[in-house]
């Protein structure tokens, strides 16, 4: 497939490294190939090639997907409980040497969310609540937000 794709051997390692540095979340090598893109959708979605122009999306949010930044594990955090609350749904997440390793969630009154929350580490809040958020789209009980 490289070789109908005009790629030859040679490419490997400048390839692989490309990939390295957006794997590594480097911003100027994200923004490039987000732009080269986007360039290329629009491209395609001028010229009405929208399956093309589809597909193109799919890789764009693809990229940013696997480049956001990860929160599953903190470097040099402790153990700990950290919760997220979203429309009368409470995310636990519970925390060991820095890493995920049990998520529930349940329905909760916003009274009894807030202690929980009150008592989450900083660095999981904003984790926690896009999670909570996710948790309440998919039991149905907030409508998708614009541009989130």
């Amino acid at each position: 497939m490289a070789r109908v794709r005009g790629i030859d051997i040679a490419d490997r390692d400048g390839l692989v490294a490309a990939v390295g540095t957006l794997l590594d979340r480097d911003t100027r090598a994200v923004a490039a190939a987000l732009a080269d893109l986007t360039e290329k959708r629009d491209k395609a979605a001028a010229e009405l090639s929208f399956e093309l122009a589809g597909q193109l999306q799919a890789e764009i949010e693809g990229l940013g997907w696997i480049t956001a930044e990860q929160k599953v594990t903190v470097h040099g955090c402790a153990d700990a409980i950290a919760y997220g609350w979203r429309d009368g749904v409470l995310v636990r997440l519970d925390i060991c040497a820095g890493r995920l390793v049990e998520w529930t969630q349940r329905s909760c009154g916003e009274d009894t969310a807030r202690e929980r929350i009150a008592a989450t580490p900083y660095e999981w809040h904003a984790f926690t609540e896009r999670n909570a958020r996710l948790a309440a789209l998919l039991v149905g009980r907030q409508r998708p937000e614009k541009n989130s």
